[in-house]
């Protein structure tokens, strides 16, 4: 098992602050994944948020 280190801890516990301030206003669910699967969801997710980005640039003609 890989440690975290402090940067990824951080990240965890403000995202689980943020899913709290939900306050049950949303479902979520939550499931196991071996690393395989999660460096495909994250390299997915990662993928579409700098697609976004990147064309955002181009939209607003800003150097990225």
């Amino acid at each position: 098992m890989i440690t975290s280190g402090l940067y990824e801890s951080l990240i965890t516990r403000m995202l689980q602050e943020r899913l709290e301030e939900l306050d049950g206003s949303f479902y979520i669910a939550k499931q196991s994944v071996d690393s395989a699967e999660a460096a495909g969801y994250l390299s997915r997710f990662l993928s579409r948020i700098l697609f976004l980005s990147l064309n955002l640039c181009l939209i607003m003609k800003i150097a990225c």
